[in-house]
């Protein structure tokens, strides 16, 4: 009887993390997979075709407690502007076409080699404004910490996927080159 109670007991308790876990990232509207079984989505579409010849390219190094929480811990927020919902610690506009490229293939390289893993804790440290040569905005929040990225300005809207973190590395070397403050991971 009781090793029936706890195949009940666990059973449930596997249920409703799964239940959380589905309201948690019902949000990021992640993509469906190809028959190749690669995934792919808006994001990537959107960031291989606009990115080298867009406008204006701008890469944020973020601070990742969000703004919302931030009040809560600290009674209120810094005069430091936002993107999206998190602090700006430094940014710079990206001119050159080599920084351009080396932010284009880190961010699709991290889309295209992501696994369905993430792990919820969505504190961003980078973000990536890209204005179209038609006027379009588009943003980016990319938390390599949690392997998520979320878009703001898409046609779909506000969507997100799972991103591989082999491109931080990459995009920390851009915001060092400028002397950007950068939060650093715990642990790192």
């Amino acid at each position: 009887m009781r090793a029936q109670q706890r195949r009940g007991i666990i059973a449930g308790i596997v249920l409703g993390v799964l239940v959380v876990s589905l309201l948690l990232f019902k949000h990021l509207e992640l993509w469906v997979l190809e028959p190749e079984g690669r995934p792919v989505g808006k994001i990537e579409a959107f960031v291989a075709a606009e990115l080298s010849k867009a406008k204006q390219v701008v890469i944020y190094s973020l601070d990742p407690v969000k703004l919302n929480h931030r009040r809560e811990i600290a009674g209120s927020p810094s005069n430091r502007p936002l993107f999206h919902e998190w602090e700006i610690l430094g940014q710079v506009d990206l001119t050159f076409s080599k920084e351009r490229e080396t932010v284009r293939a880190a961010f699709l390289d991290s889309l295209r080699l992501a696994r369905d893993e993430t792990y919820m804790c969505f504190s961003p440290r980078h973000g990536l404004k890209i204005l179209t040569v038609d006027g379009r905005e588009a943003s980016f929040v990319l938390c390599f910490e949690c392997n998520a990225v979320l878009a703001y300005g898409l046609p779909a809207g506000k969507v997100g996927a799972h991103l591989a973190d082999l491109g931080e590395s990459r995009l920390n070397r851009l915001l060092d080159k400028y002397g950007l403050k950068r939060d650093a991971p715990a642990g790192s």
